[in-house]
């Protein structure tokens, strides 16, 4: 529910690329849904799945309150993995952009999975009763709360379950 201005900025650019990407790696525009017949073993492994592979990418998705994005392998799985020894770029920063706007972690969004950002993930993962081991992965994602914008444009944060 926090608002400000370089936040609300990475958002939209994060939002922006993610739309471009998503035009641009497949031939049509979606929320980053599934066409996978497969079934899963729970609810939060459907939408953040299980691969446990190093994010590469961030895909922008919808929600039921908006617009969020968020780190993803392969396109539109959420079930990857951010560590100090693994990811950087585009999905860390969407990372860091959630622990600065959502948990008022006071880092920049430079897309390096450093100390800092472990730290305020670990302090994230408190906050929302997991353990806090600074790790980002499917569990994580689906605990945390993502800057989402609706259409209005307003920012808040929200789960996205």
């Amino acid at each position: 529910m926090a608002k400000n201005s370089s936040g609300t900025t990475l958002i939209i650019v994060l939002l922006i690329g993610a739309f471009a990407l998503g035009s641009a790696n497949s031939g049509s525009s979606g929320s980053g849904s599934s066409g996978s017949s497969s079934s899963s073993s729970s609810p939060t492994d459907s939408l953040f799945g299980s691969s446990g592979d190093t994010c590469d990418n961030t895909t922008s998705f919808d929600g039921s309150g908006g617009t969020f994005v968020a780190p993803t392998v392969d396109g539109n799985d959420r079930g990857c993995v951010l560590t100090v020894d693994e990811g950087s770029g585009a999905p860390v920063q969407a990372l860091q952009s959630t622990l600065r706007n959502c948990y008022f972690v006071g880092i920049e969004a430079d897309g390096d999975f450093g100390p800092a950002t472990q730290a305020g993930l670990q302090a994230a993962q408190s906050h929302e009763g997991l353990n806090p081991d600074g790790n980002y992965g499917p569990q994580t994602a689906a605990a945390l709360q993502w800057p989402t914008m609706n259409g209005d444009g307003d920012v808040s944060c929200q789960k996205q379950s």
